[in-house]
């Protein structure tokens, strides 16, 4: 077969926890996918329009949210931490279910990160008067 005729095979999804991907998690992906990218129009509207504090804090919301598409199972951890009777164990839990969500995507932080500043900068701008 010609690399033409051949059918074409999406590569599989990495996930932190292996296996495919729930159907909560695909949801939770898509959604937050969906949602940052209305952000991103938006703080580009912004911008282009002169609101540059309304740009960046659109631009900060939008960060957050794709931060937000790895967070699925560590969320699904905490719910199920709520119902356990022991907290020492579910809290265990949870510190090893946020060091694989970090481990397995290490660019979230950093977004996070991004997000939270761009946040507090358009804050401030509005606070000082800019637009």
């Amino acid at each position: 077969m010609s690399a033409s005729t051949a059918p074409r095979r999406d590569p599989p999804r990495r996930q932190s926890g292996g296996g495919t991907p729930t159907v909560g998690e695909q949801l939770w992906h898509n959604g937050f996918f969906f949602l940052s990218a209305v952000m991103a129009a938006a703080a580009l509207t912004d911008l282009s329009g002169g609101r540059v504090a309304n740009g960046l804090g659109d631009l900060g919301i939008c960060c957050l949210m794709l931060s937000l598409m790895t967070q699925f199972r560590f969320v699904r951890a905490v719910a199920q931490a709520s119902n356990t009777d022991s907290p020492e164990k579910a809290r265990a839990a949870l510190q090893r279910e946020a060091e694989q969500v970090r481990a397995a995507h290490p660019w979230a932080e950093r977004v996070n990160r991004t997000g939270w500043a761009l946040l507090i900068t358009s804050l401030v701008l509005r606070l000082m008067g800019a637009a």
